[in-house]
């Protein structure tokens, strides 16, 4: 009840924090990089790769969507590590420092 209160009379506006919006750009820009990754994956006549069940169990297989929990799964790799990072859940390499997902995207093909 509190919250609902709170936002009917007028809490602040968080999507106008600048680091809010700094974020907001970065998983925007990251995303992109992850959904090109994703259509890649895709033969010419795939209508959507991004709809396509084909397509979409290759990114997993490949590891382009992939969690820590999809660890010991048969189909998926479950190689990426995660760390809360200034409140926002990241991937980072294996010294625990920020991987950026091109660079992700870039090692999953070695």
């Amino acid at each position: 009840r509190r919250a609902i209160e709170n936002a009917i009379s007028g809490q602040p506006d968080m999507s106008t924090d600048p680091e809010v919006q700094q974020r907001q750009e970065q998983l925007v820009s990251e995303s992109k990089i992850t959904i090109q990754a994703i259509q890649n994956l895709a033969h010419s006549s795939t209508i959507d790769p991004l709809v396509d069940p084909q397509v979409l169990s290759l990114a997993v297989t490949y590891g382009i969507m992939d969690a820590p929990h999809l660890r010991n799964n048969q189909f998926a790799q479950g190689k990426i590590i995660t760390q809360i990072i200034g409140g926002a859940c990241i991937a980072v390499d294996d010294f625990g420092n920020p991987l950026e997902e091109q660079r992700r995207i870039d090692h999953l093909a070695k």
